[in-house]
């Protein structure tokens, strides 16, 4: 739905990477988890005003994401 209102999904900067050669977005979450004290807790959308908070993300699949994401801009 929301790239049928226009939005665009992928940025180039989603590949960016630290100097370790490691995704920026995973080091940044890693970071984020340490500034919160140990736990990462992030509120993910369930359904429209449903939030509901996880404490841990998959690293493999925000990168399979990540590249779905790209690989659907390029076509």
């Amino acid at each position: 739905m929301l790239e049928k209102l226009g939005f665009d999904l992928f940025a180039d900067e989603l590949l960016n990477l630290d100097a370790a050669g490691q995704l920026t977005l995973l080091s940044g979450l890693e970071e984020f988890r340490e500034h919160l004290g140990g736990e990462l807790t992030i509120t993910l959308l369930k359904e429209i005003g449903w939030g509901v908070k996880v404490h841990e993300m998959n690293q493999p699949k925000i990168v399979e994401a990540i590249h779905e994401l790209r690989q659907r801009r390029k076509n």
